[in-house]
C-alpha cells in the first residue's frame, strides 16, 4: 500500500488517486483489526479471566503481521505510524520489545517496510514495531540486524533470483536462496523453520505422547524456548512439557514463564534447579539485584516445585529430575550416589511432583536397582508415581563419549566393547547404537512387576530423528492411530481445561492398566476420571498438511497426488481424527529411518552430525552433545580447580598449554575428546600438538579448534577415518584461535593477497566481523564412499562462524563470572574478552600438510 502523511492523518492507497481523507490508516486497518480482536475476546461464562486471542480462529496464538509500506518520506511519516498504533497499544495487542531486549509476542506484529528508517527501529527500546529485514544483505551490509529488530526478512524476488523457468528454481537460484535463508536462520530471523519441519515429520510418523522443550534461562533465549513450546503445543498439537530452571532468575521471570505457559495451554513443567545460585559478590557490575529475597527463595528445585504449587495450585503437572547413578555435583564427586540423593528426591516429591524423569543412562542394571529402591522406600511416596527412563540414541562414538563424560553416565563394559569394535565406522556405530538402545528398551518393557514397567521412554534426540525412528519401529512403540474425540471422556463436572489421561501407546509409551497422566493433574496415581486431551481444542492437529500435491521430482516420470503421497495429507483430512489413510505409521517411520522418500531425505540431512561446523540450516546445528549454548560444561568448583586464578595473560597461556599437552581435561571452549573418558586432545588433533604448542609459546595465540590436512586416507583409518568403511576421506587444514587486536592487525596484513589459497573469518566481542570472502562456503571435511554421493559433514562459512563467535565470547563472560566481580582474575578475563579477536583460517592446499603452519609460524 502507499502511505502518505498529511495534516497528521495517514492516508492509504495503492494508487495516488486513491488517497483521500476517507481512506486512513486508522479507518482501514487499526479499527477493523481492533474490532476483530474484541470479537475474538468476548466476555464469556466459560472462562474466568480475560483472554488475548488473536485474529485466527484455527490458531488463536498466531500473530497477525501488519506490514506498513511507507512510500513518502520515512523520517517524518513513520513517527506518525507509531502514534497511530495507540489503540492497539493501549489494548495490549502489539508484539513488543522491552528495554532489556526481550521480545513478547502479541496478537499483532507491526513491521515497517518501504521507506521505514532503520534508525527509528534499531536501538530503540522499549518499542512495539519492527523493521522488514533485507534478506540478501543480512550477511553483508545489514549484518548488524538482529531478530529483535527484524523478526522477518524479505527481498525483491525478481531482482535477486531473476526469471524462474518451468516453475522451478535452478541450482544457482537455489544456492542463493539457501545461503540467504541460512544467514537469516542463524540470526533467529525466520527462526525454527527447519526444526519445525522436523518436528512435523516426527510428530506425524512417531506420534509422541509429549515433547520436552529445554529452557534457556532469561532474556531472548528464554523467549525462544517459549516460542518453540508454542509451536509444539498450539501449532503442531503436541502435548508439551516445558523445562524451567529457577536459580539466577528473578521471580518475575519465573512468573512470566508460568503465565505464558498457561496462555499457551502448556500444563506440564519439568522443575529444575539450574546452575548454582550466584551471590551478589559474583553478580555482574551494573546488573540489578534479583527481586525480593530471591537467593534464599530459589536455591533448589524443590523451592520451584513449592512455588508453583503455592501460586498455581494443581493447574500444572510437575515433573522433577532424578539420577539412577547419582547426581553429579563436581564440588562433591565422592557423593555421586543415589542413596545420597534420596532424601532430596523424597522432599521434591512430597512438595508436589507428579512424575519423575531420569537422567540419561546406559547401565540398565543400575536403573533397575534404583527403581526398586524407590518403589520399596519406606516413605511410600514412590510407590505409584510414574518414572520415565531417559535414553539417548547413539549418534556417533565421539558424541557418546563426550555426553557420558559431561553427564557422568557410566558405559557398561559390554556396551563399550561393542562400540569400540566399530568406532571408526560411523554408520556401524549408528547400527550398533540402535541395537543397544533397542535391547535396553525391550529389557525395561519385559519387567515382570507391573509397578516397575515404565510408563514411557524419554528419548534425548538432539533434534536428530533417524536413529530414534529405528528404535521406536523396532520396539513397536508407535501407536496405529491418534484417539478421536469420541474415545476421550469429558468429566461430568463440566471442566474442560483440566488434566488428561492419554492412554494411547506412543513414543513415551503407556499401558491401559498403568496410565501416565499429563497436563495438570496433581497426584495422578489416585486420579480416576479420564479427561480430555489439552490439545483437543478449537485447533486441528497439524500434521504434514498441504494445500496441493507435491511437485514431481526432476527424475520422475509420474506425478504423486495428495491422496497417494507417502508423507502428505490434504488439509481436509488432516484434522481429528487422524486418518489411517494418511499412511501407516510403519511406512512413515521406515521412510525416516531408512532415508527413503521425502521424509527420509530430510531425516538423513545430518547423518554425520558435526555440531557447529555442520550445516547451519540443520535443526541439529550446534547440538553436538546436548549441552549446547553458552556454558563452561563444568561446575564452578571444577572450573576453578582446573584453571586456577589467572592474573596475567601468561597464566591464560599456561592453561591452554596444559590442555594441549594433556595435563588438563578441558578449557572453557573445549572438553577433551581423547580415549579413556575424554581427557585431552583427540588422536587426530594430537598429530598437530607441536604446532598448537608453537602458536601458544611463540605467538601467544590460543587455539580452540583445529584439524590437520588429510589427503585420501581410508575411511577405516583409526585416527582420521569416519563414515562407512569402504571409502576415502579428505580434510583441509584449519585452525581457530584467539589473538590480541594488535596481533590481528599484523596477521590480517599478512593474509592480504592470499585469497586463492586461504580463507579467513574473524570477529570480536563488539560484534565486528571481517572475512576474506563473507559469501564463501568451505567444505573442510568430505568423504567418497562406494554407492554414495560425496558427503561433506564439516562446513565453515560466515553463518556458522558468526553464530559460534557470539557463543565463544559469551563463554569468556561465563569464565569471568565464576570469580568475584572485582577480583584481579575477573578483571583480567574481562579485559582479554574486550581486546581479543576470534580468527578461523582455512588453508585450501590440503595436499601440503605443513602449508598452514608455515603461514602462521614463519615470520
Amino acid at each position: 500500500m502507499i502511505i502518505g502523511e498529511t495534516s497528521h492523518s495517514i492516508l492509504v492507497g495503492h494508487e495516488e488517486s486513491a488517497l483521500t481523507n476517507l481512506r486512513t490508516f486508522d479507518s482501514l486497518y487499526i479499527q477493523p483489526i481492533l474490532d476483530t480482536l474484541r470479537r475474538q475476546n468476548p466476555a464469556s461464562p466459560f472462562v474466568t479471566s480475560s483472554t488475548k486471542n488473536g485474529v485466527y480462529d484455527t490458531d488463536s496464538a498466531q500473530t497477525l503481521y501488519l506490514f506498513v509500506d511507507v512510500k513518502t518520506d520515512g523520517a517524518t511519516t513513520f513517527p506518525e505510524v507509531v502514534k497511530a498504533l495507540e489503540p492497539l497499544r493501549s489494548a495490549g495487542y502489539l508484539t513488543n520489545v522491552s528495554s532489556s531486549g526481550d521480545v513478547t509476542t502479541g496478537q499483532v506484529t507491526v513491521v515497517g517496510t518501504g521507506n521505514t528508517p532503520l534508525d527509528q527501529v534499531q536501538g530503540v527500546a522499549p518499542r512495539d514495531y519492527f523493521f522488514d529485514g533485507p534478506l540478501p544483505n543480512l550477511g553483508t551490509t545489514a549484518s548488524n540486524i538482529t531478530a529483535d529488530v527484524s523478526p522477518i526478512a524479505s527481498t525483491d524476488f525478481g531482482a535477486v533470483f531473476g526469471e524462474v523457468r518451468n516453475e522451478t528454481l535452478d541450482d544457482a537460484q537455489l544456492a542463493i536462496l539457501r545461503s540467504q535463508v541460512a544467514t537469516a536462520h542463524a540470526k533467529g530471523i525466520l527462526g525454527f523453520s527447519n526444526l519445525q519441519q522436523r518436528l512435523e515429520r516426527m510428530s506425524t510418523a512417531l506420534k509422541p505422547l509429549f515433547v520436552n522443550v529445554t529452557w534457556g534461562a532469561g532474556g531472548s533465549t528464554a523467549n525462544k524456548s517459549l516460542e518453540l513450546a508454542e509451536i509444539c503445543q498450539r501449532q503442531l498439537g503436541l502435548t508439551t512439557c516445558l523445562h524451567l530452571t529457577c536459580t539466577n532468575m528473578s521471580r518475575s521471570l519465573i512468573d512470566d514463564a508460568l503465565e505464558q505457559a498457561k496462555v499457551l495451554g502448556i500444563r506440564n513443567i519439568l522443575a529444575l534447579r539450574g546452575d548454582p545460585p550466584r551471590s551478589n559478590e559474583y553478580r555482574e557490575e551494573g546488573a540489578p539485584p534479583l527481586d525480593g529475597d530471591h537467593e534464599d527463595e530459589f536455591v533448589w528445585a524443590v523451592d520451584l516445585v513449592r512455588y508453583i504449587r503455592r501460586q498455581h495450585g494443581d493447574h500444572f503437572c510437575i515433573g522433577v529430575a532424578t539420577y539412577p547413578e547419582g547426581h553429579s555435583d563436581e564440588s562433591h564427586p565422592e557423593k555421586q550416589d543415589p542413596a545420597f540423593d534420596l532424601p532430596f528426591l523424597i522432599e521434591k516429591t512430597r512438595a508436589g511432583a507428579d512424575f519423575l524423569m531420569t537422567q540419561l543412562f546406559y547401565d540398565v542394571k543400575a536403573y533397575q536397582e534404583f527403581e526398586k529402591v524407590l518403589r520399596e522406600d519406606p516413605s511410600g511416596v514412590f510407590k505409584n508415581i510414574p518414572i520415565i527412563p531417559g535414553l539417548m540414541p547413539i549418534q556417533s562414538y565421539q558424541i557418546l563419549r563426550r555426553t557420558t563424560k559431561l553427564s557422568h553416565a557410566k558405559l557398561p563394559p559390554d556396551i563399550l566393547s561393542r562400540l569400540d569394535a566399530v568406532k571408526s565406522d560411523d554408520e556401524a556405530v549408528k547400527r550398533v547404537g540402535v541395537d543397544i538402545l533397542s535391547e535396553i528398551v525391550e529389557t525395561l518393557k519385559s519387567t515382570s512387576s507391573p509397578s516397575s514397567q515404565p510408563r514411557g521412554f524419554h528419548f534425548y534426540t538432539l533434534n536428530l530423528e533417524k536413529a530414534v525412528a529405528h528404535i521406536l519401529e523396532r520396539c513397536d512403540l508407535i501407536p496405529p492411530s491418534t484417539p478421536t474425540p469420541a474415545d476421550i471422556d469429558i468429566p461430568t463436572n463440566g471442566t474442560t481445561d483440566s488434566a488428561i489421561e492419554d492412554s494411547s501407546t506412543t513414543t513415551t509409551t503407556t499401558t491401559d492398566n498403568n496410565p501416565l497422566l499429563l497436563n495438570g493433574t496433581h497426584n495422578p496415581v489416585t486420579s480416576k476420571p479420564r479427561r480430555r486431551l489439552s490439545s483437543l481444542n478449537s485447533m486441528p492437529h497439524n500434521r504434514v498438511i498441504i494445500s496441493r500435491p507435491s511437485s514431481p521430482s526432476a527424475t520422475s516420470t509420474t506425478t504423486t497426488s495428495a491422496a497417494t503421497a507417502p508423507h502428505e495429507a490434504s488439509s481436509d483430512s488432516a484434522g481429528i481424527p487422524f486418518s489411517e489413510s494418511f499412511n501407516s505409521r510403519a511406512q512413515q517411520t521406515l521412510a525416516i529411518s531408512e532415508g527413503e522418500g521425502a521424509l527420509g531425505r530430510e531425516a538423513t540431512w545430518d547423518d554425520f552430525p558435526n555440531g557447529r561446523w555442520g550445516d547451519a540450516r540443520s535443526p541439529a546445528f550446534g547440538e553436538i552433545d546436548g549441552y549446547g549454548g553458552v556454558s563452561l560444561r563444568v561446575s564452578v568448583q571444577a572450573a576453578r580447580r582446573l584453571w586456577g586464578w589467572p592474573v596475567g595473560r601468561e597464566d591464560v597461556s599456561e592453561v591452554f598449554r596444559r590442555y594441549v599437552v594433556g595435563e588438563l581435561g578441558a578449557v572453557p571452549w573445549s572438553v577433551g575428546s581423547g580415549e579413556g573418558g575424554g581427557e585431552g586432545l583427540s588422536a587426530e588433533t594430537a598429530t598437530i600438538r607441536g604446532q598448537l604448542l608453537a602458536l601458544i609459546g611463540r605467538r601467544g595465540w590460543w587455539s580452540v579448534a583445529s584439524q590437520p590436512a588429510v589427503n585420501g586416507v581410508r575411511s577405516a583409518d583409526e585416527v582420521f577415518g569416519w563414515g562407512p568403511r569402504n571409502g576415502f576421506v579428505f580434510q583441509k587444514p584449519f585452525v581457530e584461535f584467539f589473538l590480541g587486536s594488535k596481533d590481528w592487525e599484523g596477521l590480517r596484513r599478512k593474509l592480504e593477497g592470499r585469497e586463492e589459497e586461504v580463507t579467513f573469518f574473524a570477529g570480536n566481542a563488539a560484534g565486528e566481523f571481517e572475512a576474506s570472502d563473507a559469501k564463501s562456503v568451505n567444505p573442510v571435511t568430505w568423504g567418497s564412499f562406494s554407492g554414495k554421493e560425496i558427503i561433506t559433514p564439516t562446513i565453515i562459512e560466515a553463518v556458522s562462524f558468526r553464530a559460534w563467535c557470539e557463543e565463544a565470547f559469551g563463554i569468556w563472560g561465563e569464565w569471568e563470572r565464576i570469580y568475584p566481580v572485582r577480583s584481579p582474575t575477573a578483571k583480567l578475563i574481562r579485559s582479554i574478552r574486550e581486546d581479543v579477536w576470534l580468527v578461523n583460517i582455512i588453508h585450501h592446499a590440503f595436499m601440503d600438510k605443513d602449508a598452514i603452519w608455515k603461514l602462521l609460524l614463519e615470520d
